[in-house]
């Protein structure tokens, strides 16, 4: 009877050696390959900035073939446009706080002293365009969307989240993404002599200031009451004004406000008043809104640790807020008596 099945050959010495040498080959090219992938995804997370890891845009991964100047200079103009974003976004805010309502359009927001949030509505930095339209077109300046519904019920969050919808450059989306919006806010480190402006966590400027001699700056938190230009400039030229050439009120007798007394600044000399160079209270008086809030403080948890920089470079403020004097924004004929 026939066998129906051969019998394979049993494997030789040979076949065995060159099995063994097939199967350690293609554990050192899987080795190779997953070493490759690793490395690969280990330079990218690298190329990611550290400064800017909260500001996500589309030029913050530095691509291989941009130089170091290109990629600083990308960050510089995102940094800009979300530092003018937040100027003109906490504009809005504090007047839909006090109005309870959004304006009809953003000229409300730049009028004649006593209601000068802003003293211009600022230029989107990226196309240099104060252009303000209704709906999105890409073509540069402003997209304001405001709402008609009553306010009464919105709490922070929302109007926050509502004023980050209604209110974007109108540059090309997708091109930016910002942290999520926060007015901005005052700080006073009585202890270091030093005035921060800040947006949430993020500070935009730190500023050197004089304090009142012997404890006699107020602590406690204070809004900007009034804001002005050349205080008591019918009076006085500015050259020798001891209230410079700026006023931010946040209390019956006390202001924020220039000097002729540069020697001053960084010394607590004063009343009780906080005095700063006539050329950054210029610089923080066309940045900060009307109502904004005031903290002063002798020192405290919030400070250094707490506040993170997100741009180490320059904002070019004079280039992009205006800082330029206008008499509509002069309280003239009153006689200001601050506390110095």
């Amino acid at each position: 009877m026939q066998e129906r099945d051969k019998q394979r050959p049993a494997m030789g010495k040979r076949d065995i050696i060159l099995l063994v040498c097939i199967f350690y080959l293609l554990g050192i090219v899987t080795a190779i390959g997953i070493y490759l992938f690793w490395l690969g995804k280990t330079e990218a997370q690298a190329e990611e900035p550290e400064l800017y890891s909260e500001l996500y845009v589309a030029d913050v991964y530095i691509r291989g073939d941009r130089t170091e100047e290109e990629s600083k200079l990308s960050k510089e103009q995102n940094y800009q446009l979300w530092e003018v974003t937040t100027v003109l976004r906490s504009a809005l805010y504090q007047y839909v706080k006090q109005t309870n309502k959004f304006p009809k359009d953003l000229s409300l927001l730049e009028r004649p002293f006593p209601y000068n949030y802003l003293s211009a509505i600022p230029q989107e930095p990226l196309t240099f365009s104060k252009v303000v339209a209704d709906t999105y077109t890409g073509s540069g300046g402003w997209v304001y969307q405001p709402v008609t519904y009553a306010l009464e019920k919105t709490n922070e969050p929302m109007l926050k989240q509502m004023i980050q919808d209604i209110l974007y450059p109108n540059i090309e989306l997708g091109q930016v993404k910002f942290p999520d919006f926060d007015p901005l806010k005052i700080i006073v480190n009585k202890g270091k002599n030093e005035l921060w402006l800040v947006s949430g966590k993020i500070v935009l400027q730190k500023y050197p200031v004089g304090l009142g001699k012997n404890g006699k700056t107020p602590e406690g938190s204070f809004q900007i009451e009034e804001k002005m230009m050349n205080p008591n400039g019918a009076f006085t030229p500015v050259k020798n004004n001891p209230y410079g050439n700026r006023a931010l009120v946040f209390a019956p007798s006390f202001a924020i406000h220039g000097t002729n007394n540069p020697e001053s600044i960084g010394n607590n000399v004063s009343k009780g008043c906080i005095r700063m160079n006539n050329h950054e209270i210029a610089e923080l008086y066309a940045k900060v809104p009307l109502y904004t809030m005031v903290e002063v403080k002798e020192d405290g948890p919030w400070a250094e640790s707490l506040v993170r920089p997100l741009y180490k470079g320059s904002s070019n403020s004079e280039n992009t807020f205006n800082q330029i004097n206008r008499p509509k924004e002069e309280n003239y004929g009153v006689f200001y008596n601050w506390s110095g």
